[in-house]
């Protein structure tokens, strides 16, 4: 699947101000595998700590 541009990557967190939407898109591109491991019921620095953070931790445990 190709990258989405910002217009149809921001529907995946319809909670999320424009503002917030423009943050998540500058972090994780447009590429839906990354844009779904966000949940937009939490807040940016709460997923980037759940989803990005504890990722990198682990992969360098290993």
């Amino acid at each position: 699947m190709k990258e989405m541009n910002f217009f149809d990557a921001r529907k995946f967190f319809p909670n999320y101000s424009l503002e917030q939407q423009i943050i998540i898109y500058s972090i994780l591109g447009g590429i839906p595998y990354y844009l779904k491991q966000f949940n937009s019921d939490l807040t940016i620095e709460e997923n980037i700590k759940y989803n990005i953070l504890t990722k990198v931790v682990f992969c360098l445990m290993k």
